[in-house]
C-alpha cells in the first residue's frame, strides 16, 4: 500500500474510539488490518472493543502525554492533529493522528496515511529480530532513538547497532522525545 501525497485519492484512514472511561468501543476493520501488518496479529474484535486504550500504549512517558493530549481535547473540545511515525522494518510511514471529542463525550482517533516509501530493513523495527542485551529509548511518535544525549534517526542508529560486535538490534524501551513532547503538549 502506498500512498502518494500527489494523488487524487483519499487518504488511507484507520479509525477509532474510546468512551468517556478510555475504554474502547468501536475500531474500524483497516484500523484491525493495520494493527495486524505491524506485528499485533493476536488483536480481534473480541480483544479490542471495551478494553482500557491504555492497556495499549506502551512506556510510561507516552502513557502521561497521551493522557495530557486527551484531557486537553476533552476540556477544549477542538480537533488535534499531531504528526507522527508508524514504520514497519521496510516501510517508512508518515501519518496524522487526528483526535476530536464527539457529541456525546466519546473521543474519534484518526491515524492517516500520509506518505509511504519502502526503505531498506531496519531491524530494530522488526518484533521478530533477536535483541542484545542492551537497551534504547526510541520516541513512540517519530521513531528518533537516544544515542548517548542525541536523538537520531532510527535508520541511522540501526546501521550503528549492525556494527555491533553481536550485530544484534537493542531492545527498545519506548519513550517520547522532546521535540515530540513539545509538540504533543500544545497541540
Amino acid at each position: 500500500m502506498t500512498q502518494d501525497p500527489d494523488s487524487a485519492s483519499a487518504p488511507v484512514e484507520y479509525r477509532y474510539e474510546i468512551d468517556r472511561d478510555d475504554r474502547i468501543r468501536f475500531v474500524d476493520w483497516s484500523w484491525l488490518e493495520f494493527a495486524r501488518s505491524n506485528g499485533a496479529e493476536d488483536l480481534t474484535l473480541a480483544r479490542v472493543i471495551g478494553a482500557s486504550l491504555w492497556t495499549f500504549i506502551d512506556g510510561s512517558e507516552v502513557l502521561r502525554v497521551y493522557g495530557l493530549l486527551l484531557e486537553r481535547v476533552r476540556r477544549s473540545r477542538a480537533e488535534s492533529t499531531i504528526p507522527f511515525r508508524c514504520d514497519a522494518p521496510e516501510v517508512r510511514r508518515d501519518m496524522e493522528l487526528r483526535v476530536r471529542v464527539l457529541p456525546d463525550g466519546a473521543v474519534a482517533i484518526t491515524g492517516v496515511l500520509i506518505h509511504e516509501t519502502p526503505h531498506p530493513r531496519v531491524r530494530v523495527l522488526d518484533t521478530w529480530a533477536p535483541r542484545s542485551r542492551h537497551v534504547v529509548r526510541m520516541c513512540s511518535w517519530c521513531k528518533r532513538t537516544l544515542m548517548g544525549t542525541e536523538w537520531v534517526d532510527v535508520e541511522a542508529a540501526d546501521a550503528l547497532w549492525a556494527d555491533a560486535d553481536d550485530g544484534d538490534p537493542p531492545r527498545v524501551r519506548h519513550g517520547i522525545c522532546p521535540r515530540c513532547e513539545a509538540v504533543l503538549i500544545r497541540a
